[in-house]
């Protein structure tokens, strides 16, 4: 059982809690020494835009020794990321693509097998986000962070529990 936390506050940000009198294990300072996985996005095309991706990778890798940052662009779109597992899924049409950090399982009740090939998987996806791009998500099934580009616009989802997170900014 971990000892109660010491808050304090009135120190930003709010929440901020420090454990004493903790001991570690060699496992958990094993844990310590893998980087960070992280996803961000940022929208936009102009000079602000690529000031802020900027920043975000800058602050990632500062507070991370060691994490790599790969991007991947798509339109006003950029993603960077240094995920367990990021893929992006393009196929016959130019304007949709799908941008997946993690698993997806499922997909209306049918299975996806895990070493699904990404041309299959795109195909999938594709054929249910044209179908019904509404209820698309509720159809998910897996451990994902999604993100999905169709000419139109930015759409993105989680799975239910929340397992990936996204950090975002738009510029309007």
């Amino acid at each position: 059982m971990l000892p109660r936390p010491t808050c304090y506050p009135d120190a930003p940000p709010r929440g901020l809690a420090t454990f004493r009198n903790v001991n570690l294990t060699a496992a958990d300072t094993k844990l310590s020494r893998v980087p960070m996985q992280v996803l961000f996005g940022v929208t936009g095309r102009g000079l602000l835009a690529q000031r802020v991706l900027g920043r975000l990778q800058d602050h990632t890798t500062s507070s991370n020794p060691g994490i790599e940052i790969a991007h991947v662009s798509d339109g006003a779109l950029v993603v960077g990321h240094a995920a367990r597992r990021f893929l992006t899924l393009r196929g016959g049409d130019p304007a949709l693509a799908f941008h997946l950090d993690g698993d997806i399982r499922s997909l209306g009740g049918i299975d996806i097998p895990t070493r699904v090939d990404a041309a299959e998987l795109f195909e999938r996806l594709a054929s249910d986000f044209r179908r019904d791009p509404k209820r698309f998500w509720e159809r998910l099934d897996g451990s994902f962070c999604l993100i999905v580009s169709d000419g139109e616009g930015i759409s993105i989802g989680v799975d239910v529990a929340g397992t990936r997170s996204l950090y975002w900014w738009l510029d309007r």
